[in-house]
């Protein structure tokens, strides 16, 4: 089966071949994160310049916040509900994209 818009299959092709070059490629860069986020706390700079590249120690907070904060936000989730099913919230932004599950058949 194939896309009746498309004369021949190598769009869907190529498109399932970048997809696990993606995915295989993250797998190796989530490998190599680990070495390299400990190799940059080891700096006094925490950063380092390679081949052109600045390479800095990024960090991130998460935050626990107060039953009454999160009180307050599962209010406001439930409001936003409330106005999408009733038609009152605009959509703003409308995005169609691809997406790709593995059938049964191919696994």
């Amino acid at each position: 089966m194939s896309l009746r818009a498309l004369d021949i299959n190598e769009p869907l092709e190529r498109y399932l071949d970048l997809k696990a070059q993606i995915e295989h490629l993250t797998e190796e860069l989530d490998a190599l994160k680990p070495m390299i986020t400990a190799a940059l706390m080891d700096e006094p700079e925490q950063r380092t310049l390679f081949r052109g590249h600045e390479i800095t120690l990024g960090t991130r907070k998460s935050y626990a916040y107060s039953e009454e904060v999160q009180a307050l936000e599962k209010a406001l989730r439930d409001a936003k509900t409330i106005e999408r099913l009733r038609g009152e919230a605009a959509v703003i932004r409308y995005t169609s994209f691809p997406v790709v599950t593995q059938t049964a058949s191919t696994i």
